[in-house]
């Protein structure tokens, strides 16, 4: 919500129930992870409005701060990976600037990795911390993107281009079996992402 929640709900196949709450409310973040092993990274508190630059994981049960942060304060980040101990966090804006920034977090500390190849916030995401998907992304005042890349876990490669210039896009998959949904403004198509060999295609329906 625009005031920011704490809010957290758990799925279990049937039915939807409450989970711990958040330890402070947010709004323009980003999570990742299993239900037994989540993880929150930065976004925009907004009581002290503000940046964050926290790391927060969830048991099952509970949240916790962890000691270590973001190397800076960002908000419209977005997160992929595997666990609360194995996520990427790419883009986002810091200071009124939006960044490429690209780190990893393995659980004890956050490593600077190889930043994206263009400066957009709320980049749509999927796969793990060394097979990466990202795509589209607002690069504000640019036009909204329609970049795709793939992470290997060292360095960045063009993929095709998403069939439409959007934002804040959902994603799920892999590298080689990727879905998106959803998008900023009024997006309703879901769109598969498909790496064989060389070849890579972007299918809408």
């Amino acid at each position: 919500g625009a005031g920011g929640l704490t809010t957290i709900l758990e799925w279990d196949s049937s039915s939807w129930t409450a989970g711990g709450s958040l330890p402070f409310a947010t709004i323009y973040t980003t999570g990742g992870g299993t239900q037994t092993a989540a993880i929150t990274m930065g976004g925009f508190r907004t009581s002290p409005p503000a940046s964050s630059a926290s790391i927060r994981t969830y048991n099952g049960s509970s949240w916790s701060v962890e000691g270590t942060s973001l190397p800076s304060s960002r908000d419209s980040q977005r997160q992929y990976g595997e666990s609360s101990s194995s996520q990427n966090v790419v883009g986002g804006w810091t200071a009124g600037s939006i960044q490429n920034k690209h780190e990893n977090w393995n659980g004890t500390t956050v490593t600077t990795l190889t930043g994206y190849p263009t400066a957009l916030s709320e980049i749509g995401t999927a796969g793990t911390v060394t097979a990466g998907l990202c795509f589209t992304g607002d690069g504000y005042p640019a036009p909204k993107s329609l970049v795709t890349s793939t992470w290997d876990g060292s360095a960045w490669t063009a993929a095709g281009d998403y069939p439409t210039a959007i934002t804040s896009v959902g994603g799920s998959g892999s590298t080689t079996a990727g879905l998106s949904f959803g998008g900023y403004p009024g997006a309703t198509a879901t769109n598969h992402y498909d790496l064989a060999a060389s070849t890579q295609t972007l299918t809408t329906s």
